[in-house]
């Protein structure tokens, strides 16, 4: 019975650690979680000393498991090992305030807790009391490392095959982004899994590079640029032919054109002409491909001739034409706004022509898939940017509206919250001294406000399974709101 108590009260752990990720501080959620933890724990302490054991894979009480086979306790067990934490024990005299000062430091990331001495340092501190952690010497903690990471690369793996991510999910795989060396160590890991069935590697790594791109567009637009450079430095070290294979998916599949654009746009122009370089010599089908993916990047003409001449030298035998190099140019030239990418004949007439409205069979033909959101998204911003006139910029806004709207009315809360985030903050510096704009942004975001959507939000939080997608998604929006 002693142990059902002990599980249950690190389900009410787990519990506590989601909310805290989810919302602010000085939210209801949290601290009705704490109370119920804290209430609970203090139940339990009236018995005697609460102590558990840490392995990678359970937390013991007494020799014992806790909830052997409980998926929860197992990501728990590994997370209280990622910190260090050998033994974990909460004495009688805990207040509230020590438990609340606790979880916060333990939601950090691990390497930010080591970085700065180790969780029982930092208790000490900031004075939390009642809670007595023991941690693994360095040497041992050392030693498993590797193992860990791996373990976390596997899990990786796996969630980038899935047809749709949590919120949860996609933190996980963010922390990969802001460690260029913790990043590139996953693409090796991918690299040796795989190297026996080529189909099987490429397949997961364009899938990492899809799911890790669409993350970064909308979780971190303001640090694109520097995780974008991320994956380029560590597609750099990719073997030849992998190397190959992905600027093959990335030059041929109209889905992926936006995330490989972000990614190519971080090389320089010698880094550029080594990769295509290598990807002309072992494809020479697609030279045309390459070529006409060049002039898609943020390069100016005499840069893409620089290019084209660095890759020459590297090819011997090279059937580039100067000519046709030309004629991608002025195609380039030609479309100034870069609409033309992408169902150039709706978005063309919506821009130029005195309708109104997009027909909303075409719009719903256009958010089918989330990338062609994502490229639609970030033409049309791109648009704001660099229009002036109100007139033309109503229309763009009008169509970003009725995306929006398509969007909550498909439940596809991840993508509305991404486009109201990438619309923020790609229009910062505009809103600055444009009054219309301030104006216009908020009213697409009272779209997201509305009653009708939170209503929608809510009926899902109440009836859909705990940790599912649409659960987190929908907690997802509900914080999102509660913060502004």
């Amino acid at each position: 019975m002693y142990l059902l108590e002990l599980e249950n009260l690190l389900k009410k752990f787990n519990i506590v650690l989601r909310t805290i990720n989810l919302y602010p501080e000085t939210s209801p959620f949290v601290d009705k979680s704490l109370d119920d933890f804290f209430q609970l724990l203090k139940s339990l302490l009236g018995k005697k000393d609460i102590r558990f054991s840490v392995t990678k894979d359970n937390l013991h009480s007494e020799n014992e498991i806790i909830g052997p086979g409980n998926k929860q306790v197992n990501q728990l067990a590994l997370e209280c090992y990622s910190r260090g934490i050998q033994t974990l024990s909460f004495k009688e005299h805990i207040s509230k305030k020590d438990l609340k000062g606790f979880f916060y430091l333990f939601s950090e990331d691990p390497e930010l807790i080591r970085s700065q001495g180790g969780i029982s340092s930092l208790m000490w501190e900031k004075d939390i009391e009642g809670i007595i952690i023991k941690e693994f010497t360095r040497e041992k903690y050392d030693l498993d490392e590797n193992l860990l990471l791996e373990e976390q690369f596997e899990k990786i793996s796996s969630l980038v095959s899935k047809e749709s991510i949590s919120s949860v999910e996609k933190r996980l795989i963010s922390k990969l982004l802001q460690d260029p060396e913790k990043l590139s160590g996953y693409f090796d890991y991918l690299i040796k899994k795989f190297k026996s069935d080529e189909s099987l590697l490429i397949a997961s790594v364009m899938n990492s590079i899809k799911i890790i791109g669409e993350i970064i567009s909308y979780e971190f637009p303001d640090m694109a640029s520097s995780y974008f450079r991320n994956i380029a430095e560590s597609i750099q070290t990719f073997p030849e032919i992998l190397l190959s294979l992905t600027l093959e998916r990335i030059v041929t599949d109209e889905g992926l054109s936006i995330i490989g654009i972000n990614i190519f746009n971080q090389f320089s122009v010698p880094e550029m002409a080594s990769i295509l370089a290598i990807f002309m010599k072992n494809k020479p089908g697609l030279i045309k491909n390459g070529l006409q993916f060049l002039v898609q990047l943020d390069l100016t003409k005499n840069a893409i001739f620089e290019t084209v001449n660095l890759i020459k030298g590297k090819l011997k035998d090279s059937n580039i034409d100067r000519k046709e190099i030309e004629k991608f140019i002025l195609q380039k030239k030609d479309s100034s706004h870069s609409v033309s990418k992408f169902n150039p004949d709706t978005l063309k007439a919506f821009l130029h022509e005195p309708t109104d409205k997009v027909n909303p069979q075409e719009l719903n033909q256009l958010i089918k898939e989330e990338n062609s959101t994502l490229y639609i998204i970030q033409t049309l911003i791109e648009i704001i940017l660099l229009e002036s006139k109100e007139e033309s910029l109503e229309k763009v806004f009008s169509l970003i509206d009725d995306i929006l709207s398509s969007l909550l009315t498909a439940k596809k809360f991840h993508l509305a919250l991404g486009l109201i985030k990438h619309l923020e903050s790609s229009l910062k510096e505009k809103f600055a001294d444009s009054v219309y704009l301030k104006k216009r942004v908020a009213h697409t975001f009272s779209k997201v406000s509305s009653e009708e959507t939170v209503n929608s939000a809510l009926n899902i939080l109440f009836l859909s399974e705990k940790g599912s997608t649409e659960h987190q998604e929908a907690l997802s929006i509900l914080s999102f709101l509660e913060r502004k």
